[in-house]
């Protein structure tokens, strides 16, 4: 009697995780035809940090599933933004890799063709050096705080934008550093 209470509960449970895995499967099929892919958009970025120093960024984003907030003025969504950055100083490069989800409010207009946005992030950013020319970073680990503003249709955004990288004095020294970028996003 005991083997058959087992026997019975051991396939109960085998039929409910095959159904559960089953809904899984189904689940994350939908969700990768409804999003078609894990990137909707790429992007390209230049700037200076200290007017005479060069910045560039290359990223891909991927847009939220839906708007966050809405009302009659505009409406509140955003995206992940994965990025490779390369800072050309005086005597040397850094590379950083970031990751950073960015929340963009966008302004209703009578035209679709141009919707005027404001967006604002915090993120982290891994940089290959901890110190360069007269900046001491002291820790590899850079958070990377940004704010933007631009314009967009269906298919481009075009965005002049504010960041600044800093270890937020985890360790000290903490000199972080400031860049302007314009950045152009192509959406697929």
């Amino acid at each position: 009697m005991k083997k058959l209470v087992l026997y019975i509960l051991f396939t109960v449970s085998y039929l409910y995780a095959s159904d559960l895995k089953n809904n899984q499967d189904q689940m994350i099929q939908k969700t990768l035809v409804e999003n078609k892919s894990f990137i909707d958009s790429i992007s390209i970025g230049f700037g200076k940090i200290k007017s005479k120093h060069g910045v560039f960024k290359l990223g891909l984003q991927k847009e939220f599933t839906s708007n966050i907030y809405e009302n009659e003025i505009g409406y509140l969504n955003g995206f992940y933004d994965l990025s490779l950055n390369r800072w050309n100083y005086t005597d040397s490069e850094v590379y950083a890799v970031a990751f950073s989800p960015v929340f963009e409010y966008s302004f209703k207009t009578n035209s679709s063709d141009f919707i005027p946005f404001i967006n604002i992030g915090i993120g982290a950013t891994y940089i290959n050096k901890k110190s360069i020319d007269d900046r001491n970073f002291s820790t590899h680990f850079q958070f990377e705080d940004r704010i933007g503003m631009g314009i967009k249709s269906s298919k481009y955004k075009l965005s002049f934008n504010y960041f600044h990288y800093s270890n937020a004095s985890i360790k000290k020294p903490n000199d972080g550093i400031d860049m302007m970028l314009i950045n152009y996003i192509y959406t697929f």
